[in-house]
């Protein structure tokens, strides 16, 4: 097994998380990279939190292993806390906007795990300062919503230069991952994600670093039987 600090604390397979992008990742998705040992993630932005807590009942009915949420803090209220501590998902994700330093105290009390995702340096400074546990590092060529400063070549190493003992996850566009992926970029950083369902291991090191995999439902739900942690 490929272990960090990451498959220890969440009991994985492999350290491999899906996106957890708004309306595309679902309890299937979630649920199909928890069951194939990676830490499922749901996309539970814009949702209001009886709606948040259906979409996580919905998947522990086809998983019964962790999975978490990730959330965007301009929207997500008291009561979209509430439902993550009282549902007791392993992991909350915060993007774009950060929650308050009274809801990062109850989901610690919880036992609910905070990261957030990055773009920045700056950025990075700020989410340790608040308490996060882990950081979702975010280069300016992946898809999705992104106000990265860097590519993602020259971000990771200057937030782990910043911050040197904070486990940190790599995010980018498959067509950069192959062109990244050389060992003189993987010692340094550890691993790099890849938009797809089936990830290269060989050659990545670092204990902590984990692999986030911005994968689409569609290619994960067709072939999720291929998986192999």
């Amino acid at each position: 097994m490929f272990e960090t600090r990451i498959t220890k604390q969440f009991g994985l397979g492999a350290p491999i998380l899906n996106a957890g992008m708004a309306f595309v990742a679902g309890p299937e998705l979630a649920a199909a990279v928890s069951n194939a040992g990676g830490l499922g993630m749901l996309g539970g932005a814009l949702l209001p939190p009886e709606g948040l807590r259906a979409l996580i009942g919905a998947t522990r009915k086809l998983t019964d292993r962790r999975f978490g949420v990730d959330v965007i803090g301009d929207f997500s209220s008291d009561a979209h806390i509430d439902v993550l501590t009282d549902e007791q998902v392993a992991l909350a994700v915060f993007f774009w906007t950060a929650p308050t330093p009274a809801q990062v105290a109850r989901l610690k009390a919880a036992h609910v795990a905070f990261w957030m995702q990055v773009g920045s340096v700056a950025e990075a400074r700020t989410a340790s300062a608040l308490g996060a546990e882990a950081l979702v590092v975010q280069g300016s060529e992946s898809g999705g919503h992104n106000r990265a400063e860097a590519t993602l070549a020259n971000l990771l190493p200057a937030v782990r230069a910043a911050l040197p003992d904070m486990p940190l996850l790599a995010i980018a566009a498959y067509r950069h991952a192959e062109a990244h992926a050389r060992p003189e970029l993987a010692a340094p950083l550890g691993g790099l994600a890849r938009a797809a369902t089936r990830l290269p291991l060989e050659g990545l090191g670092r204990d902590d670093v984990g692999l986030l995999a911005a994968a689409r439902a569609r290619g994960l739900g067709a072939g999720a039987g291929a998986v192999k942690f």
